[in-house]
């Protein structure tokens, strides 16, 4: 389902303002994944807004992330390297201990976003702002603060996501 959405989305929603950035009801994701489910086709009739977020929604509620924990880690810490050809060559030999069939999946997703980003003079979705909306989703994390005061525990969580989100527009930018 994802491939078909991204297919979709590429040939239909690139120069879409707001790609990813807007919302669709709940009922209304919940119907076109029903229909999509019924029917691959259904893609074909939904509006580019709805299937956007239902992407969103599937990368969300998969039961493993694309990117397990310990790869996240692994990425965190590439991302820590001084200079960016550095940290890309890391990311990448990083990427390497996912699992064949995620890897791949993460791949299309990730080429997709490229192609989004690589349209933002229209669609206003840089890969920094892409990152922002799939990189929790991308690389979901059970990291617990709850032993820091809460301001800190708020600062370690900000700083985390950026974290991530570098990592995510780093990929966009260079897979």
């Amino acid at each position: 389902m994802i491939l078909e959405i991204i297919n979709f989305l590429d040939l239909n929603g690139l120069n879409t303002e707001g790609v990813y950035r807007l919302s669709s009801p709940q009922c209304e994701l919940t119907k076109a994944r029903q229909d999509i489910a019924t029917d691959i086709n259904a893609v074909q009739s939904l509006p580019v807004i709805t299937l956007c977020n239902l992407l969103k929604m599937i990368i969300r509620e998969l039961a493993t992330p694309l990117i397990n924990e310990d790869v996240v880690q692994d990425l965190l810490r590439a991302n820590a390297c001084i200079t960016e050809s550095e940290k890309c060559k890391r990311i990448k030999c990083v990427l390497q201990q996912l699992e064949r069939t995620h890897l791949e999946c993460l791949t299309d997703i990730i080429l997709h976003l490229r192609r989004v980003a690589n349209n933002a003079a229209v669609n206003k979705m840089t890969a920094e702002n892409l990152a922002v909306v799939f990189a929790p989703s991308l690389m979901r994390t059970a990291l617990s603060y709850s032993n820091q005061e809460p301001l800190a525990a708020i600062n370690a969580a900000n700083e985390d996501n950026k974290q991530k989100c570098q990592v995510i527009a780093l990929l966009i930018k260079t897979l």
